[in-house]
C-alpha cells in the first residue's frame, strides 16, 4: 500500500508539492505559536515563591508642609526612624496581625530592588543579581523557603548578612548550597568598592512577574544602623510596610483595621495612606500580562489554527472527492471500505512526514540565533521535542478531519455510483 501511496503523489507531483509547500508554511506557524504558549504556561505553572495570602502593604506617607499638624524638621522630637518604629509597633498590637516586615523596594508584585554585582571571595567568582533590603518581618510576612522548601528561620541571624538564591549559587560556582553558609560575598557598592558580607544561607527562587522565569536575586538584613542610614537617604515614606494577617481575618481586614486603629495609624509626622491586598495585586498583574501580551498571542493562535484548518481541511476534502471515481475502481476490484480509509490516511502521513522537516529544521535554527525567545525559556532537545510533539498531533489531527469526513463518504458510495463520475 506504501508504494501505491508513493506513485499516486508522484503522479500528481505538481499538486503535491503547492501541498508541501502548504503544510510547511502551517507547521511552522504551529512550532512558533505552541512554542510561545509553552513558555507562558510554564513560567506561570512554577511556584512564585511568595506567599501573598492574607497579605497586606500599608502605604506609607509624611504630612506635607501646610498640612494640619505638620512640623518642620527642626520642632519635631522623635527621628524618621524612631516615628516609622512607633508604627510599626502600634500595627503589630493589632489582633489580627500575625507578622509585620518593612523594606525598600522589595515589592512580591513588581520588579523591586536593584541590581548590582556581587562577588565570591573578592575575585573568585561574580553575578548580577536583584537586591532587596528586608528586615527578618519580611521574610516571614511572606513565608519565604530555603533551598530545602522549609521556612527561613532567621530569629536568632545575626543582621548584615545575605541570603541569596539558589540560582545564584548556580552562578557562583558553588558545588553545593551547603558550602554557602560562612562564606563571605563582596557588594558593589560603587567607585570599585566592594563591601563584604557574610552569606546567611540560601533561599528558593523567586519571582515577582509569573509569566516571567526566576531571576538571580539576594536579600539583604540590614542592621539597625544600615536602617537608620537608608532613612535618612530615603525618607520613611519611602519605606514599604507589610504584614500578614491571621487565617480568616483578610475577609474584612482592611475595613475593620482602618476603623478600630484610627488614631494609631499615625507616628509623627508619618502616616498610613491607603491598604493593599497583596493578593489584589497579583490578580492585576496577572490580568494585564494576560491582556497584553498573551491574550494578544492567543487570538493570533486561534487565528492560525482557524486559517490552517481550513487550508488543511479543505484541500484533503477536495483531493478526496475528485478521486470518487478511483473509489469506485477500487472497490470494484474488492477492496474494503477500511482499506479506502487507510489508503487516503496513509497519503496524508507520508506528506505530513516530509514537511515537518523542513519547518522543524527552520524552528531550530530560529532558537540557536534567539530570534525566538530563550531567555523566558532555554534552548533545550526537550523544549524542542515537547513543541514538535503538540504541534505535529494538531497538525496530523487538522489532516485526518479533513480526510475522514470526505473518504468517508466516498467509501459509503455504491461503486456504480462512484464510476458514474468516470
Amino acid at each position: 500500500m506504501f508504494q501505491v501511496v508513493i506513485k499516486q503523489l508522484w503522479s500528481e507531483r505538481r499538486q503535491t508539492v503547492w501541498l508541501l509547500l502548504e503544510l510547511t508554511v502551517v507547521f511552522l506557524f504551529l512550532l512558533m505559536e505552541v512554542d510561545f504558549s509553552w513558555i507562558k504556561l510554564k513560567n506561570y505553572m512554577e511556584p512564585r515563591g511568595f506567599d501573598v495570602t492574607n497579605t497586606y502593604q500599608l502605604k506609607l506617607k509624611r504630612l506635607a508642609p501646610g498640612a494640619i499638624g505638620y512640623r518642620p524638621a527642626d520642632e519635631l522630637e522623635q527621628t524618621e526612624s524612631e516615628m516609622l518604629e512607633q508604627l510599626v509597633g502600634q500595627v503589630r498590637l493589632y489582633p489580627d496581625v500575625e507578622e509585620v516586615g518593612i523594606s525598600t523596594s522589595a515589592s512580591p508584585v513588581a520588579g523591586g530592588g536593584w541590581w548590582t554585582t556581587v562577588f565570591r571571595r573578592d575575585s573568585l567568582g561574580q553575578a548580577n543579581l536583584q537586591g532587596r533590603a528586608v528586615d527578618e518581618g519580611y521574610l516571614r510576612v511572606f513565608r519565604l523557603c530555603d533551598h530545602n522548601g522549609k521556612l527561613l528561620d532567621l530569629r536568632e541571624a545575626d543582621r548584615s548578612r545575605l541570603l541569596v538564591s539558589r540560582l545564584a549559587c548556580d552562578q557562583f560556582g558553588y558545588a553545593s548550597v551547603a558550602d554557602v553558609p560562612g562564606d563571605t560575598l563582596y557588594m558593589d557598592t560603587g567607585n570599585d568598592v566592594r563591601e563584604p558580607y557574610p552569606a546567611f544561607g540560601v533561599f528558593m527562587d523567586l519571582k515577582s512577574r509569573p509569566f516571567r522565569p526566576y531571576q538571580a536575586s539576594f536579600f539583604l538584613l540590614m542592621s539597625r544602623q544600615e536602617w537608620n542610614e537608608r532613612l535618612q537617604q530615603n525618607q520613611a515614606q519611602r519605606m514599604e510596610l507589610w504584614v500578614r494577617v491571621r487565617e480568616g481575618s483578610d475577609v474584612h481586614f482592611r475595613e475593620y483595621f482602618e476603623r478600630e486603629m484610627a488614631e494609631r495609624l499615625w507616628a509623627g509626622q508619618i502616616y498610613v495612606s491607603s491598604i493593599i491586598s497583596m493578593e489584589d495585586e497579583v490578580a492585576k498583574g496577572i490580568d494585564t500580562e494576560m491582556k497584553q501580551n498573551v491574550e494578544p498571542m492567543m487570538y493570533v493562535l486561534l487565528f492560525v489554527l482557524l486559517t490552517a484548518f481550513l487550508g488543511v481541511f479543505g484541500t484533503f476534502w477536495l483531493r478526496t472527492r475528485l478521486r470518487r471515481s478511483e473509489i469506485g475502481i477500487r472497490m470494484v476490484m474488492g477492496a474494503s471500505r477500511s482499506a479506502i480509509g487507510k489508503l487516503f490516511f496513509l497519503e496524508g502521513l507520508c506528506l505530513t512526514s516530509v514537511a515537518v522537516f523542513p519547518a522543524l529544521l527552520i524552528y531550530v535554527n530560529l532558537l540557536r540565533a534567539e530570534i525566538l525567545n530563550v531567555y523566558d525559556l532555554p534552548y533545550t532537545g526537550g523544549r524542542v521535542l515537547l513543541v514538535a510533539v503538540v504541534s505535529l498531533f494538531i497538525l496530523q489531527t487538522m489532516i485526518f478531519t479533513g480526510i475522514w469526513f470526505p473518504a468517508r463518504k466516498a467509501s459509503r458510495l455504491r461503486p456504480t455510483d462512484a464510476l458514474h463520475y468516470e
